[in-house]
């Protein structure tokens, strides 16, 4: 423990070192966005919380909250007015957490230090928010038996990150009545719907939305499947909203997860997605699985903590458990855990590590969490524009790209290592992403 005491030590004053180095870079916005490869391909992207300069809001309202006598508010301020000039001029086309309205309101309040600041901006924020959230559920009606699009109930764009935020937002009549509206949706999404003559669960996505499968898949990640509603409807029932079925849909959805387990010779997996012809035959499901936030046991494995914890049952929790051990057993290799960054990388891996452990206090975790931490550093480069990059394999081609924002940038490896750092995020950031 001594031993481990002193490399934590280290760790924390090379964190708070690349933390400072960065977050001072990142506040020339100018050179920031000039910098950024995703931004300039697609300039919609620029107030996004997962991938444009709200997550700046974020990271400054993390420094400020660890260390508030350091000026951070001030350069979050900075970032804010920048947003603000660019809103107006832009606007924003959508409702979600990670690319709509739903993300910049929350990015705005982690600067507001408890609400107490910018009063007026999240006012009008987040009346723009539920207005457009009311019209939009007025009028949503999905086609649920010909294959619901995914992204209409994920966490990134979907209904369970923008429920989400609701539940973050402070309570009023209105605010329970939409997350009662969201949540009946997601129950009457666990329904089995008929495709081809045969039963399957409602999550179903029709090829339509993604041509690489004949008829259609069902998808089993935190970013885009079924393990967003999942956690939304556990977290609600946490925080006593309750509508009809929703524990049957919770008890539903983890068991069909369960029943996706395979083995091979580096242990336990769940597969990101399953074709429509796999689920009906109960086959081929021993491909296409990793060790991630977006996909796989990770976050797989969260989910199932977080509904043991909802519905009491230690079953389920002690399932979470032992299957992120097999996670921690397998090199990063294995894991397909190739960059740094949070979405499909090491950070996201390090967060949810760190919430395991928060909660089990275990040292094998403990010591797996330093592993971690080493192996994100070791990434860092000071030359680079933002210190580190994404890396992502895509069609067998290795894609290498400078990134800022949370999701597959710099900013959310950030937060993850400060997290690890003051064993906690300040200011709630990793509740968007479904994990608390």
């Amino acid at each position: 423990m001594i031993v481990n005491s002193i490399v934590n030590y280290n760790l924390n004053n090379e964190i708070k070192k690349v933390s400072y180095e960065l977050a001072h870079r990142f506040s020339n916005l100018e050179l920031s966005i000039k910098n950024d490869t995703e931004i300039n391909q697609n300039r919609e992207l620029l107030l996004s919380f997962a991938q444009g300069i709200s997550g700046l809001c974020i990271l400054y309202g993390e420094l400020d909250s660890i260390y508030p006598e350091n000026s951070w508010d001030e350069l979050g301020h900075r970032v804010l007015i920048q947003i603000v000039e660019q809103f107006e001029q832009l606007g924003i086309n959508s409702l979600s957490a990670f690319g709509g309205l739903a993300g910049l309101s929350f990015s705005v309040s982690t600067l507001s230090r408890n609400g107490t600041r910018y009063k007026k901006l999240l006012s009008t924020l987040h009346s723009l928010f539920l207005d457009n959230l009311d019209n939009y559920l007025k009028n949503f009606n999905p086609t649920y038996n010909q294959g619901m699009n995914n992204y209409l109930f994920d966490t990134c764009y979907g209904l369970a990150g923008i429920g989400r935020y609701l539940l973050i937002m402070s309570k009023n009549k209105r605010v329970n009545r939409l997350i009662v509206q969201i949540l009946k949706i997601m129950v009457r999404l666990t329904k089995n719907v008929t495709v081809n003559g045969t039963d399957v669960p409602g999550w179903f996505t029709s090829r339509l939305y993604n041509s690489q499968f004949d008829i259609g898949f069902f998808d089993t990640g935190l970013a885009h499947g079924i393990c967003g509603p999942l956690n939304l409807m556990s977290l609600s029932l946490s925080e006593g909203y309750c509508v009809n079925n929703q524990k049957e849909s919770v008890i539903k959805i983890t068991d069909w997860l369960l029943s996706k387990v395979f083995e091979d010779e580096n242990g336990l997996w769940i597969p990101n997605t399953i074709s429509f012809q796999d689920e009906i035959n109960l086959t081929g499901y021993n491909s296409n699985a990793r060790d991630a936030w977006c996909y796989g046991l990770p976050g797989i494995c969260r989910s199932l903590f977080i509904a043991g914890n909802s519905l009491g049952r230690l079953d389920l929790i002690e399932i979470s458990k032992r299957y992120f051990d097999e996670v921690r057993k397998r090199n990063f290799k294995q894991q397909l855990n190739n960059s740094p960054t949070f979405c499909h990388g090491l950070s996201g891996l390090l967060h949810i590590t760190n919430i395991m452990n928060k909660e089990i206090n275990d040292e094998g975790l403990s010591d797996y969490q330093i592993r971690i931490v080493r192996e994100i550093l070791g990434y860092y480069d000071e030359k680079l524009p933002f210190g580190f990059q994404d890396i992502n394999i895509r069609n067998g081609r290795v894609l290498i790209e400078n990134k800022l924002g949370l999701l597959e940038g710099s900013i959310g490896i950030l937060l993850a290592l400060l997290a690890y750092s003051n064993q906690g995020s300040s200011t709630g950031w990793d509740k968007l992403f479904l994990l608390n």
